[in-house]
């Protein structure tokens, strides 16, 4: 994708459903990154980008799952952790942010893992 180009997030929005952040400007450089981020998420279902604050790493993680939105056609769902601290409520936003309807004898975790 040349830098010229448009952010495939405005491609994204009109292919699947998603909640992932508007970015107001273009995405440029940082292929190796991206291509290195990509692969990994091809093999897994879950990514954790570390490194210390202001270096890109939420950039990053949003324009590799644009560029890649088109392999979940059901969508993708960019879910907020930041604010949690308690491990027991990571299901619970999880639950809210993808819109699944929690049961109560399941409680949020059972009810997000047998979610489709």
């Amino acid at each position: 994708m040349s830098a010229r180009t448009e952010s495939p997030h405005r491609d994204t929005r009109a292919r699947v459903p998603h909640n992932l952040p508007v970015q107001l400007t273009g995405f440029i450089g940082r292929q190796a990154e991206r291509a290195e981020v990509g692969g990994v998420l091809t093999d897994r279902r879950l990514v954790t980008l570390t490194g210390v604050g202001g270096v890109g790493k939420t950039r990053l993680a949003a324009q590799v799952v644009a560029d890649q939105a088109g392999r979940w056609p059901d969508g993708v769902w960019w879910v907020e952790l930041g604010a949690v601290t308690e491990a027991a409520d990571v299901a619970e936003v999880v639950a809210s942010t993808t819109g699944v309807l929690v049961e109560p004898v399941r409680g949020p975790l059972g009810s997000v893992t047998v979610a489709r």
